[in-house]
């Protein structure tokens, strides 16, 4: 597939496997479709709770430190994705990989979100205090620099955690692919919209997100990054 994208080189590659198949393979996959769950175990579903419960502690505590929380969501994006894919080697293992990995960069770009968000604000703030069309117009803008913002911020984390590039390579590439693939962008924040407003109006969600909620959200947030970045990898 043709991109515009700088040059990448993924830090995770997933092993080769055998295109030969007979005509008794092909038939156990059409029996596989009609039973969909049946190769789904207990143990399996227990493991994978387990493997987010850890992952969302892991998270919480390296995010403490507040200045940290870069590097943590790079990690905490990296074994969710590998996760939400089945190849994972140990949610601690990987994540601390992640994390070692992935701390200067990772925190340059959450100062770097941070500042952005900061000014867009005080941007809004004050063009709404001005009286106006003009004043209504960039407002306008300001919002519309707010949505490209966390458009930005969605994918800079995951592709900081998957590639390797140069701080402004990984930056290009993370605006490109958001609006490229935007109707997963979309989803993306459909899918936080839903969980928050879920965390605002349940006391049940409110509990079950203190004990999993990073985890849960990196899995399911893995697996929409999975199928972005499928289409640069080779």
């Amino acid at each position: 597939m043709e991109t515009e994208l700088e040059n990448t080189q993924t830090k995770d590659i997933a092993s080769a496997t055998s295109e030969e198949q007979t005509e008794f393979d092909w038939g156990d996959e059409e029996e596989d479709k009609k039973r969909p769950f049946q190769n789904i175990s207990a143990t399996g579903v227990l493991n994978r709770i387990g493997d987010i419960l850890l992952l969302h502690f892991a998270v919480l505590i390296c995010s403490l430190p507040i200045v940290t929380i870069g590097a943590s969501m790079s990690a905490g994006t990296y074994v969710g994705m590998k996760l939400a894919s089945g190849t994972e080697g140990g949610v601690l293992g990987s994540f601390i990989k992640g994390f070692k990995e992935n701390f200067k960069r990772g925190t340059i770009y959450f100062l770097t979100a941070v500042a952005g968000f900061f000014v867009i604000y005080n941007s809004y703030r004050y063009w709404m205090s001005v009286e106006g069309g003009i004043g209504k117009g960039m407002a306008y803008v300001s919002v519309g620099l707010a949505v490209a913002w966390v458009m930005f911020v969605l994918y800079v984390f995951a592709v900081q955690a998957k590639f390797e590039n140069t701080l402004i390579a990984t930056a290009k590439n993370a605006i490109l692919m958001a609006v490229r693939h935007f109707h997963i962008t979309a989803l993306m924040v459909f899918v936080i919209a839903v969980a928050v407003w879920l965390f605002m109006e349940f006391m049940a969600v409110q509990a079950l997100m203190a004990v999993s909620g990073f985890g849960i959200m990196l899995f399911v947030m893995g697996k929409l990054y999975n199928i972005v970045f499928k289409c640069y990898i080779n």
